[in-house]
């Protein structure tokens, strides 16, 4: 009860902070910046009849689903309080990947702050589906990190993952870590690997019919906009402007950033396997290291190539920070330790100071 009791104070003092913060910036917010105009349209066109471009029905359904009471009340106030009770609502998966690992009270510090602080839970997201997605993704790896112990997780993995398809279509690119992921982890191999695709499969099937159905069977007419990923040049990968987008790193706060929570979560994956491989004790088993390098391997490929899109000269941040929540508690879980040592030493030493002036 008492734990309990605890949750529910963090989740509302979360949420106060989050009202705080989020309402202090809600007159910076615009309806014209980013995606949420093509994604307020598509919410209008599931209850009125509509006229949409390619460049806005290219996007899944399930964010402007979430929109449609938007159509019938301010629609920057309802949007933020949906991000706010979104925001909140990721600290129960964070929390749950954190307590496989460490104590109760150290994993709601490490979901709380992480909430907190990550640029992906404030105005940032507003007109995007980012904080959605990163809730979705939390959810994903709570369930797919114990795929190889229990049966029923990889059904959850594959719903969750289908969701998230759903929201953006970007995650197809997560299909070789998580094809990889069930090689290593699974020996019923190939059926599990059915078994993961069929409910995602149906919904992309399902999604692109619709869309057929709506705007012709043709390439543009299912796929809208996203067929400049087809026409352009590789993956809509501009190779002109890599080096601009990697120079934005260091210039520009966004990518920053991201770059520098990834740093994080790889100096502590480094530091994990050091000490695997001297034999000291560490948080996570091998296979879980394994897991964690796979994680590392997953953010290449969404670096390398969605953040790469498109003929910007500005990293598309948005693309990798979906992960950034999941990748910070990994870091965080067994920094924390080091951070309680560090505060016990200074503790002691200050006991110790005081002693001698008595």
């Amino acid at each position: 009860m008492k734990h309990y009791q605890s949750i529910i104070a963090v989740l509302i003092l979360l949420f106060i902070i989050k009202s705080v913060s989020f309402m202090q910036e809600a007159d910076n917010v615009s309806l014209t910046d980013g995606d949420i105009e093509h994604y307020l349209l598509l919410a209008e066109s599931y209850t009125k009849n509509v006229t949409m471009s390619g460049r806005t029905y290219q996007y899944p359904p399930l964010f402007p689903l979430l929109l449609i009471p938007a159509s019938y009340m301010d629609t920057v106030t309802y949007i933020i309080i949906l991000n706010i009770i979104l925001s909140v609502l990721s600290f129960f998966p964070l929390y749950l990947i954190s307590i496989r690992h460490t104590t109760f009270n150290k994993s709601v510090i490490i979901a709380f702050f992480v909430v907190l602080i990550n640029i992906v839970f404030s105005i940032k997201s507003f007109g995007f589906p980012i904080i959605l997605s990163s809730l979705l993704f939390a959810w994903f790896i709570y369930f797919f990190q114990d795929i190889r112990i229990i049966r029923n997780n990889l059904y959850y993995s594959s719903i969750i993952y289908a969701l998230m398809i759903m929201s953006k279509l970007v995650f197809i690119y997560m299909l070789p870590f998580i094809i990889i992921s069930i090689l290593l982890f699974r020996d019923d191999k190939i059926k599990s690997l059915i078994r993961m695709s069929i409910i995602p499969g149906t919904m992309v099937c399902a999604y692109l019919l619709f869309n057929g159905l709506q705007h012709g069977f043709t390439t543009r007419g299912m796929i809208g906009g996203y067929i400049t990923i087809l026409t352009n040049d590789f993956l809509a990968i501009d190779i002109g402007t890599i080096i601009p987008k990697i120079q934005s790193i260091f210039t520009t706060l966004e990518p920053n950033t991201m770059m520098t929570y990834y740093s994080v979560f790889f100096v502590v994956l480094a530091m994990i396997w050091g000490k695997y491989k001297r034999d000291e004790y560490v948080i996570f088993s091998l296979k879980e290291i394994d897991f964690l390098i796979l994680l590392s391997f997953n953010y290449l490929v969404f670096f390398w190539f969605p953040s790469m899109t498109y003929s910007y000269t500005y990293l598309n941040w948005r693309y990798i920070s979906y992960f950034t929540p999941v990748y910070l508690v990994f870091a965080f879980i067994p920094l924390i330790d080091v951070f309680e040592s560090v505060f016990n030493e200074i503790l002691r030493i200050l006991r110790k100071l005081q002693m001698k002036s008595e």
